[in-house]
């Protein structure tokens, strides 16, 4: 179990985050990093297989041409491993601690926002307008 020290609760409070390092193992890391990749996967041949875009995925075309996913949202009831790293109590007793109560999931998702390595054609995707805005104020 995590338990906070009196710094860094005190770290939140004025500052509203707080990092906690090695949280987990490499090993650990490596595995939730592994079955990252195996739901893009799951969800992009799920969506061509079915001919349909999937409601889980938010992908878009970069003005460069380029594909990429922004999120995978739900996955918990896709993946064990994420279920049980969002558990955890190495996670949940912290945020006890800073709440003074106990915490309760109100959403998960996978945050990609890497280009796609090879490009996916048969399902619909949006443009975005990925150039800085400039203010002439």
């Amino acid at each position: 179990m995590t338990s906070l020290s009196a710094e860094q609760l005190e770290f939140f409070d004025e500052s509203g985050y707080l990092i906690l390092e090695n949280l987990f193992t490499d090993d650990e890391v490596t595995h939730l990093q592994s079955e990252s990749d195996y739901l893009l996967e799951l969800i992009l041949n799920s969506s061509l297989m079915h001919q349909r875009l999937s409601g889980r995925l938010d992908w878009r075309l970069t003005s460069q041409d380029v594909q990429m996913v922004r999120k995978i949202q739900p996955i918990n009831d896709l993946s064990l491993a994420f279920t049980k790293a969002i558990e955890e109590e190495r996670i949940v007793e912290p945020l006890r601690q800073i709440m003074g109560d106990e915490p309760v999931l109100i959403e998960e998702k996978l945050n990609g926002k890497q280009p796609l390595t090879q490009k996916i054609e048969g399902l619909p995707i949006r443009q975005i307008n990925d150039a800085f805005p400039v203010h002439n104020d």
